[in-house]
């Protein structure tokens, strides 16, 4: 009796398989932007219109105008400062007043912060007379608040390191001042108590 062979079209013998790929999940959604009012591709329509706001405020204040003759610019907040006794108090009014556009155009604490140090600065030496006039003439406190919105808006997580340590170094100075103040107080009184005893 002859021996019968498999069926030729019968189904291949098992063999080694290929390794099973899992499909590419989606990637994941980047995180969302780090200031309120950017996008990816920089600031949106909102956030131009609130900073051109402040930038317009801040050139009326330093820059709107231009000294005959020559390329210096100077604003209402050096003209305020002529007026003697109000001037500089007037010209802090209308800094606070930038502030509190930068703050309705999303400034973080920490730049406020900064903003106002720049804005404290300028009211201090602006009592002096004279010599506060030359210093918004080249200060110019308010543009330059600008400029520090203007870079948190592009650039907020450096801009906030930034304003971080200048606050951070500012509270240590004036804690440094307040203790040498304390210290020469009470080495003053030593000597009074002394000279009189």
């Amino acid at each position: 009796m002859a021996e019968t062979s498999p069926p030729a079209d019968g189904p291949p013998p098992p063999g080694p398989t290929e390794p099973h790929v899992p499909e590419p999940s989606p990637a994941a959604a980047p995180d969302a932007p780090a200031s309120p009012w950017t996008t990816r591709a920089g600031l949106d329509p909102a956030g131009r219109q609130r900073l051109a706001r402040v930038q317009r405020l801040a050139k009326l204040l330093d820059s709107q105008f231009t000294v005959p003759g020559t390329s210096r610019t100077f604003g209402v907040d050096a003209v305020l400062g002529l007026v003697p006794g109000i001037g500089s108090s007037a010209g802090l009014v209308l800094s606070v007043g930038l502030i509190v556009q930068a703050i309705h155009a999303g400034a973080r604490p920490v730049t406020v912060a900064r903003m106002m140090g720049i804005a404290g600065v300028d009211a201090l030496v602006g009592t002096i007379p004279v010599l506060g006039t030359v210093f918004d003439f080249v200060f110019k406190a308010n543009e330059r608040n600008s400029r520090v919105l203007a870079s948190q808006a592009l650039q907020p997580e450096r801009t906030t390191k930034d304003s971080q340590r200048l606050v951070a170094t500012t509270i240590l100075a004036a804690i440094a001042l307040v203790v040498l103040v304390l210290v020469l107080a009470v080495v003053g009184v030593v000597l009074l108590l002394r000279a009189v005893f």
